[in-house]
């Protein structure tokens, strides 16, 4: 759930610099059981910590900060899904123009990639690659037929990955 979830941890490390120890143990204390805690309640002790070590301001300044990313988040989100349609029939013209060579197709695709904010393109290639399962090798797939591939070790595998990922090699 972790990676879908929209709003950033708060970063409390530089704002526990700095601070006496039973603070920062005090503090500690409260995230060891946040997970478990509805997350009002958890704003409710760490706001009880900060004024009972006049931290206040510090622990209010970094809340505001992190809503405001949290915000940041949630505006480029829905811009890239408003971009997304576009951006993947734009894709789909390119890879489908038959009077490309495949050089010319590479070429467009990483300039309309390079055209796009990061996020938009992160977005419209996973979509595109999650949706096309030829898209790409799945090694762990690809080599688990024994009786096809009966006489590749992990070596060979291992030689095959780092080749597959760009790295040079020694010959073999």
């Amino acid at each position: 759930a972790q990676c879908c979830d929209p709003n950033p941890t708060p970063r409390y490390s530089r704002m526990l610099r700095g601070i006496p120890r039973d603070a920062r143990k005090a503090f500690r204390e409260i995230l060891r059981k946040d997970y478990l805690l509805p997350r009002s309640e958890v704003t409710a002790k760490m706001t009880e910590w900060a004024k009972q070590y006049n931290m206040t301001s510090e622990l209010e300044a970094l809340l505001k900060q992190n809503a405001e990313t949290a915000q940041q988040i949630q505006t480029t989100i829905h811009t890239v899904i408003q971009q997304l349609p576009d951006f993947i029939t734009r894709l789909n013209t390119i890879a489908t123009n038959m009077s490309l060579s495949t050089d010319q197709v590479s070429k467009n695709i990483e300039q309309l990639r390079n055209s796009v904010s990061t996020s938009l393109k992160d977005a419209g290639c996973f979509i595109v690659t999650n949706a096309n399962q030829r898209s790409y090798w799945d090694y762990s797939n690809y080599y688990s037929n024994y009786d096809i591939y009966e006489g590749i070790t992990d070596n060979d595998m291992n030689y095959r990955r780092k080749r597959s990922a760009g790295h040079t090699l020694k010959s073999r």
